[in-house]
């Protein structure tokens, strides 16, 4: 077991991501990570993705910077009830074009980890890890703690079209067909997990359950990337009140350097779907035992203690892993076609009960931002799910775009617990 964990945390090398760009109406067809119906009625004869990357890391326990070295992570630090949510992500290879007038289309090539821990009990874990060695006597009960990492890459291709468009009110909707490749995925979880440690007398009391599945073959120093696939989607739509000024019969008007609206408002379901796995091991541990000696737990994994000292079940090794479902809404204000300020919300759609599914934290950002066709730069200030307040910068010069929500916030306050960074290069093509 403890070489899951070793597997798991590595994702923290590296929410939303790409925090900052996704205000810019300049983002061409890096709208699809948003909402599928960004690409029609676009300013753009095509753009073209070269490769770009987003790293988001929150959590509620400890003080992240960019210089953060995770080799000091210690479970002791952990409260009762932990939570930390990391997620990488890898735009590569994309390109969106217009059919015509009303109709557009996007194909993309992804990579992505998403990483959750749920109501992690530090004092349990750092026991376990460290063999008892430095802990006091304590009686702690664990809940149910999870933890599950998950990595895939995704064939997305997207549809737009103009679905209605009269007088003041235009409404486009899109939607994204995505084929998905697993990579593998792991996790552990409790359920009414009890330690009672004695550190006097050596001795440990334990129940309650411990499960994990593994997609890997965890006795194999050569992991091997499963071979597995799953379908998915996005859907979206956008309406934007288009007042007389910016009608299209405005002589004033031009599409080039002008947006459309004085208003746009946007909804989308993002990452429907799932990937079916048949897991290499999915054992659960009925750990209901007392006087355990704590030298049973000296020089040897995790599991194999757990193996020895326990009672177990093999469980079903066919596992559906959902993708991480969410719904964006969105409200861009433009003040006088330069200056902007946009609203974005992102909400989970998954229960953190659901043990077989990764989730985003809800996240609320507000963008006010300076754009035109060359350039632009967004000031994004954002409130995560886990309490967390950020502030960042961004900005976008012709083909490249580089940014993070919370690089002013780092900067200036040490106990931030929130990290991201984005970055990339693409290829525009204005009409």
């Amino acid at each position: 077991m403890k070489k899951i964990i070793i597997l798991l945390f590595p994702l923290l090398s590296f929410g939303q991501n790409f925090i900052g760009l996704h205000a810019d109406n300049y983002k061409g067809v890096h709208g699809v990570l948003f909402n599928p119906a960004y690409i029609v009625d676009s300013p753009f004869k095509t753009d073209i993705s070269i490769l770009g990357t987003s790293i988001v890391g929150d959590n509620d326990i400890y003080n992240l910077t960019y210089d953060t070295d995770f080799d000091d992570v210690s479970f002791s630090d952990f409260s009762d009830d932990s939570n930390l949510y990391l997620n990488t992500d890898v735009f590569g290879l994309a390109f969106m074009m217009n059919i015509n007038k009303n109709h557009s289309i996007a194909l993309y090539t992804r990579i992505r980890s998403v990483f959750n821990s749920n109501d992690i009990n530090g004092e349990i874990f750092d026991s376990f890890f460290d063999e008892f060695s430095d802990n006091d006597t304590y009686d702690t009960t664990e809940d149910g703690f999870h933890i599950l990492g998950h990595s895939w890459g995704e064939i997305g291709f997207s549809y737009a079209t103009i679905l209605y468009n009269k007088g003041e009110h235009f409404l486009k909707g899109g939607f994204t067909a995505k084929y998905l490749r697993g990579l593998g995925s792991i996790s552990i979880e409790s359920d009414n997990l009890r330690v009672a440690y004695d550190a006097s007398a050596g001795k440990i009391d334990t129940q309650g359950k411990v499960s994990y599945f593994s997609t890997y073959d965890l006795s194999s120093d050569d992991i091997k990337v499963v071979n597995t696939s799953g379908f998915g989607g996005d859907l979206g739509l956008i309406y934007e009140w288009r007042p007389e000024k910016y009608s299209e019969t405005d002589p004033k008007f031009e599409v080039k350097t002008i947006s459309k609206y004085k208003l746009k408002l946007g909804i989308s379901l993002m990452d429907i779907g799932h990937i079916s796995y048949e897991a290499f091991e999915h054992k659960q541990y009925i750990v209901n035992k007392v006087d355990i000696d704590v030298n049973d737990f000296d020089n040897q994994d995790i599991q194999d203690a757990f193996d020895s000292l326990f009672a177990s079940n093999n469980l079903d090794k066919n596992i559906n892993v959902k993708l991480p479902t969410s719904i964006n809404i969105d409200a861009d204000w433009n003040i006088n076609d330069k200056i902007y300020i946009n609203m974005f919300t992102t909400l989970s759609m998954v229960s953190l009960n659901n043990r077989r599914s990764n989730n985003i934290v809800n996240q609320y950002i507000l963008t006010p931002r300076f754009e035109t066709k060359v350039f632009s730069a967004q000031f994004p200030l954002s409130y995560t799910g886990f309490g967390n307040f950020k502030a960042g910068f961004g900005f976008r010069l012709w083909s490249l775009y580089i940014g993070s929500g919370s690089i002013l916030s780092n900067l200036l306050n040490s106990n931030s617990k929130t990290v991201d960074v984005y970055l990339g290069i693409k290829i525009p093509i204005f009409k």
